[in-house]
């Protein structure tokens, strides 16, 4: 059993080096498809013994992810990008080994990694995408941007499971907040040629909303998605992710009763999801209805269902043992159950010791217990481990300066601090 790693690149020397390195030992060859690169690119590919591949750029990424597909030899192919880095690769060929005959692919967590500029601190969403399929003449990317094998393994005969190892993390904190602005101004003249091509397929359309989002248009995002929400011709997924881009929309605007309405919306058109209780609990929280915000939280899956799936929503978004430990014990905090709380945050630090969110809000305990000494500590814990995260520096250094009058914090535990972050394709 063979499989094949296919990347599309262009000017990514300073990613590709540490994304060769995590597939190579997991996979028996990696395809790269150059699209016109100036810089080392294409050298770092050859001397990690890539098969490299030039394909001249005509604003398609599908067409460029499938010229790789065709070249591939391997039984299955890994499609990956250069920022992107394969954790638990070990567990690559065992998945395939094991595969059903009828399954002809696998959604893999992705875990963005995302820095929120208000704040600095870093944070790591898990979604599900389908990146790992059979090499078969039937299963091709579509679209040209926000490309996606779409509904070709299904229509090749297969079915789709979920996995959550392997996993790709996508470092998407490592480019500028200016590089990724001006990548979503390329994709949406991309997205709008789409739209203008194929006016009656509601991808492109969804998509082009929520670039427009992360550009800032709030209100034509808004209406692009309650098109797409309401038409009953659209399947139930995709309506049920553009109600719940509609609550996370109205959440950044303030608004965070019309975000309950929009995620009913989501969970009526479908409920085989995540993502609609992950943002009823950050409305809840806004609301202060913290033991329902709780509820919510404790309803969003942890990583993917291992089952067989026939459908599923864009993007849904899965809780890490720390996240949903941090995001309980705030609710708990802000209901005045400080032992309860700190229990959580004792639980999340246990799951991911490097993570600083728990130590942040296990120092919110003892500040409200009146032990500011102790929360100094944790404190600095905290900012020994996301140096990048200003709040408990700053946190820190009131305490410094007036021990004993410090406020219990600013519990980050409700919506993600980053406006744009669902936004972003």
């Amino acid at each position: 059993m063979r499989i094949s790693a296919c990347l599309i690149t262009r000017d990514e020397a300073g990613f590709l080096a540490d994304c060769l390195r995590s597939i190579q030992g997991a996979v028996d060859e990696i395809v790269v498809v150059d699209t016109g690169s100036r810089d080392e690119t294409v050298r770092i590919a050859r001397e990690f013994g890539c098969v490299v591949l030039h394909h001249r750029w005509d604003d398609d990424f599908a067409a460029a992810r499938n010229v790789g597909i065709a070249a591939a030899t391997g039984d299955w192919i890994l499609v990956a990008d250069a920022d992107e880095r394969l954790i638990g690769g070990e567990a690559l060929r065992p998945l395939v080994l094991e595969a059903e005959a009828e399954t002809g692919g696998f959604l893999v967590e992705r875990e963005d990694v995302v820095r929120h500029p208000q704040t600095g601190r870093t944070e790591r969403y898990p979604i599900g995408m389908v990146r790992l399929f059979r090499r078969h003449p039937g299963i091709r990317y579509v679209g040209r941007v926000h490309e996606r094998p779409g509904d070709t393994i299904r229509d090749a005969g297969f079915t789709v499971r979920g996995t959550h190892r392997p996993r790709l993390t996508h470092l998407v904190s490592s480019r500028t907040d200016e590089v990724l602005a001006a990548k979503q101004r390329r994709y949406l003249a991309l997205l709008d040629a789409e739209v203008a091509a194929h006016p009656g397929d509601p991808w492109p359309r969804y998509y082009r909303a929520k670039t427009v989002w992360y550009l800032g248009g709030h209100t034509a995002a808004d209406a692009e998605f309650a098109a797409i929400a309401g038409d009953p011709r659209h399947p139930a997924p995709q309506r049920a992710s553009a109600h719940a881009m509609r609550a996370a929309l109205a959440l950044r605007l303030g608004r965070p009763a019309d975000a309950l309405a929009h995620v009913e919306g989501s969970l009526a058109a479908f409920a085989f999801q995540s993502l609609a209780h992950y943002l009823r609990g950050d409305a809840l929280f806004a609301l202060a209805r913290y033991a329902e915000a709780a509820e919510a939280y404790a309803r969003v899956r942890g990583s993917l269902d291992p089952h067989a799936v026939t459908e599923w929503i864009p993007g849904d978004l899965y809780l890490p043992a720390e996240t949903r430990a941090y995001k309980l014990g705030s609710c708990l905090l802000a209901m005045g159950d400080g032992p309860a709380a700190l229990a959580r945050f004792r639980e999340g630090m246990a799951a991911s010791p490097d993570d600083a969110a728990c130590w942040y809000g296990a120092a919110n305990v003892a500040l409200a217990a009146g032990n500011p000494v102790l929360a100094g500590r944790l404190l600095d814990e905290a900012a020994a481990r996301d140096p990048g995260w200003r709040t408990p520096r700053e946190m820190r250094a009131r305490l410094a300066a007036a021990p004993g009058k410090a406020g219990a914090g600013e519990l980050a535990g409700g919506a993600p601090e980053r406006d744009d972050f669902l936004a972003l394709p």
